[in-house]
C-alpha cells in the first residue's frame, strides 16, 4: 500500500473513530452546536494527528500530550457539562490512545521483527500503527454504546461521587502511561521494555473499562432485573386472564320468571342449573365459593338489594 492511500485510509478511520469518541461523551453531556461542531472538531482532530505523524521530531510522548490538550480544549467548547464532566471525558481518548499503541507497537515489534528504532522515523510505520489502534478503540467503544444505553450514563452525572473517582482513576492512568512512555519508548525493541509496555497497555484498557463498569454497568444489571421482575409480573398476569377465562360462566335468565335457561360454565354447558331461580343460584354460588369479606360486594353487583 502505497504512502497516499495509506494517509486516506487513516484519515477515514480516525474521523470515524473520533466521531464515535464523541457519541459516547453525547451519552452524559450535551452537545453545543450541534452536529456541525462535532464534525468540525472531528476534522481538526484528524488533520492535527496527522500532522503529528509527520513531524518526527515530535515522535514519542509529545504526539500524546499535544492531542491530549486538544481533547481538553475540543470538550470544553462543544460540550455543555461541569467542568468535572468534561476533564473526566476529555481524558478518555489519549488513554485509549496510548495503551493501544502500546499493545500495537508490542506486536510489531515482537512478532513482525520490527526495529522500532529505525522503524519509528517512518511515517508509514507510525500510521499503520495508529490504524489498528483506532480499529481497536473503535471495536471497545461500540460494544459499550451497545451495552449502555443514555440513562445508564446518567448516573455519572446524577452522582458526582462516581464520577469524582472515574477523573481521580483516569488521572493515575495518565501519569503512568506518561511515565512508561518517556522510560520506555525509545528502547521498545528490548524484551523488557516491550514487556512493561504491554503491561501497561492491556492493565491500563482492562482496569478503565472495570472500573466504567462498575460505575455505569451496575445500573445496565439493575434494569435489566427490573425488565425480567416486569415480565415476569405481565406473564403472572396473562395466567391470572387465562384462568379466568377458563372459569367463567355464562347464565341465560328469562327476566320475565326469573328461571335460568341456559348455563355455560368453562365452556360447557350444564344441565342440572337450568331451571333453577336465578337469585337461589346465585345466593348458593357466593355464599359456597366466595370469600365472606367479598360476598356482599358480589350479592349487590349480581342481584337487586331489595331481593336478599
Amino acid at each position: 500500500m502505497n504512502l497516499l492511500m495509506l494517509k486516506t485510509l487513516f484519515i477515514a478511520i480516525y474521523f470515524v473513530h473520533t466521531l464515535i469518541i464523541f457519541k459516547v461523551m453525547e451519552q452524559s453531556m450535551s452537545l453545543k452546536g450541534g452536529n456541525s461542531a462535532k464534525l468540525l472538531a472531528c476534522a481538526i482532530n484528524t488533520i492535527f494527528h496527522m500532522y503529528l505523524l509527520e513531524t518526527v521530531s515530535l515522535s514519542g510522548y509529545m504526539p500524546f500530550v499535544m492531542l491530549l490538550i486538544l481533547y481538553v480544549v475540543e470538550v470544553a467548547i462543544i460540550f455543555d457539562a461541569t467542568i468535572l464532566q468534561k476533564m473526566a471525558f476529555a481524558l478518555m481518548p489519549t488513554i485509549h490512545l496510548m495503551a493501544g499503541s502500546f499493545l500495537v507497537s508490542y506486536m510489531y515489534a515482537t512478532y513482525m521483527r520490527f526495529d522500532f528504532v529505525k522503524a519509528e522515523v517512518g511515517i508509514e510505520f507510525l500510521i499503520s500503527i495508529r490504524l489498528v489502534v483506532c480499529l481497536i478503540i473503535c471495536l471497545c467503544v461500540l460494544t459499550v454504546l451497545k451495552v449502555g444505553k443514555k440513562k445508564h450514563w446518567d448516573i455519572l452525572r446524577i452522582c458526582p461521587k462516581r464520577l469524582i473517582a472515574l477523573f481521580i482513576l483516569q488521572v493515575l492512568q495518565i501519569i503512568q502511561l506518561f511515565v512508561t512512555c518517556i522510560a520506555f519508548y525509545k528502547d521498545i525493541y528490548s524484551q523488557s521494555a516491550t514487556k512493561a509496555m504491554l503491561i501497561s497497555g492491556v492493565a491500563n484498557l482492562v482496569i478503565f473499562y472495570l472500573a466504567l463498569f462498575t460505575m455505569v454497568g451496575i445500573e445496565i444489571v439493575k434494569d435489566r432485573k427490573v425488565r425480567l421482575k416486569t415480565k415476569e409480573l405481565e406473564e403472572m398476569y396473562k395466567d391470572i386472564l387465562t384462568y379466568k377465562a377458563d372459569h367463567t360462566m355464562e347464565i341465560e335468565v328469562n327476566v320475565t320468571t326469573g328461571i335460568i335457561t341456559s348455563y355455560l360454565f368453562c365452556g360447557k354447558f350444564q344441565p342440572d342449573v337450568v331451571g333453577v331461580p336465578y337469585d337461589r343460584f346465585i345466593r348458593d354460588v357466593v355464599y359456597t365459593r366466595i370469600h365472606p369479606d367479598d360476598r356482599k360486594e358480589v350479592l349487590n353487583t349480581a342481584i337487586p338489594a331489595e331481593t336478599y
